[in-house]
């Protein structure tokens, strides 16, 4: 009977090894119909037309192999479609029009780039650089690089944004593969541009929400700043469409039953018809300071915020156990504000507050309103 056992034992740990052996010739050899080229990853962004002597713009940013991330210089606009654009590389025409922008970890490079090549064979196409789209709009598209023995060149599209927002694949790897290349640039990004540092306090859970997608681009800098109004509403909007999992015009052509743009067009305030702001009003999350005016640009006071953050979760559905909390400026508090000023007081201390004070007409940093819809998210798990 041991000997019986034994023999299974040291037959599973051989299949194991076979199966490991496997994977790592998969995903690590798996080059055997092509080199690597000397790029690997390239983004192409075309603009508008600028004027009538130029086209369009057209800026590259790339991946050469050892890691250094390129982009082409300013004015230089009519640049070549991407196989040119390639060969000019390789044969060295290009050191004068590119400038390099910082150099990632080389094996992170290369190990991403073998995840592409594995799935190469796969049911996506593989188009060559002429078909790729041109068009003139806003529009960038990123590709991984591949080229054969033979030297010819080859795309695989990873991940497109146009100005009607991002357009990922519906390959899981290529997406991977995209957001290692996105976190890279964010990262070397935040470490060089001050309006993008975020206070340590604030850091780890401002990071959390961005990891959780609850921040949109546009609003992942100018940390310490006073947060708009309009930039509050923008935030949770979002943070509604991401709980519900539903696109914000359906939800409200659903809720009202007209169309979104006829809801637009009706509910506009008189200073902004920013949709955000609308659809924060519709909902009855978020109210104007008057009935015809929101004051967008305006900073939002801490009692302003509460108000908005405990009826977004009574939106959502929260069960909004009441819960006492005293505060020594507590007559300062606005009689609407009360429950929400409660209600975020559970979601625990906000830093550069004092513990004792609510501060309900102070103003609320970006970081301090990130800090706080992220442990409304947390909440609502």
């Amino acid at each position: 009977m041991t000997k019986i056992t034994n023999k299974k034992f040291i037959t599973t740990i051989i299949v194991i090894a076979i199966c490991v052996f496997i994977y790592v010739l998969y995903n690590e050899v798996l080059v055997v119909n092509y080199t690597i080229p000397d790029i690997v990853f390239l983004e192409s962004v075309s603009f508008e037309q600028m004027s009538e002597d130029i086209r369009h713009k057209r800026v590259y940013y790339f991946y050469d192999k050892k890691g250094n991330y390129y982009k082409t210089k300013d004015g230089y606009y009519d640049l070549p479609y991407i196989d040119d654009f390639l060969n000019m590389y390789k044969n060295g025409k290009l050191d004068d029009k590119i400038e390099l922008l910082f150099t990632c970890d080389e094996k992170e490079l290369l190990r991403n780039y073998r995840k592409v090549m594995a799935i190469k064979n796969k049911d996506i196409d593989i188009i060559t650089p002429r078909e790729c789209p041109q068009v003139q709009v806003v529009l960038h598209n990123s590709y991984a690089i591949l080229s054969d023995k033979t030297g010819e060149i080859g795309m695989l599209c990873i991940h497109q944004v146009d100005r009607c927002g991002d357009l990922e694949t519906d390959n899981k790897i290529t997406n991977e593969v995209y957001k290692w290349w996105a976190d890279t640039i964010e990262k070397d990004a935040i470490s060089k541009d001050k309006s993008r540092q975020i206070s340590a306090w604030a850091k780890t859970e401002v990071e959390n929400a961005i990891d959780n997608n609850l921040i949109r681009a546009e609003l992942k800098r100018n940390y310490t700043q006073n947060i708009t109004r309009g930039d509050f509403a923008k935030l949770i909007v979002d943070f509604i469409q991401l709980k519900t999992g539903k696109y914000i015009g359906k939800i409200l052509s659903e809720q009202e039953g007209i169309s979104y743009s006829e809801i637009l067009k009706k509910e506009a305030f008189n200073d902004t018809d920013d949709r955000s702001v609308v659809a924060a009003k519709v909902l009855g999350v978020m109210d104007g300071v008057s009935l015809t005016r929101f004051d967008p640009n305006a900073s939002i006071t801490r009692e302003q915020a509460a108000n908005v953050i405990y009826k977004t979760a009574n939106y959502l559905g929260k069960d909004l156990k009441r819960r006492e909390y005293e505060f020594k400026d507590d007559e300062q508090v606005s009689d609407w504000a009360k429950e929400g000023v409660n209600f975020i007081s559970r979601l625990g201390e906000i830093e550069g507050v004092h513990v004792e004070k609510f501060e309900p007409k102070s103003n609320y940093t970006r970081e301090q309103a990130y800090v706080i819809v992220y442990r409304l998210f947390q909440e609502l798990k």
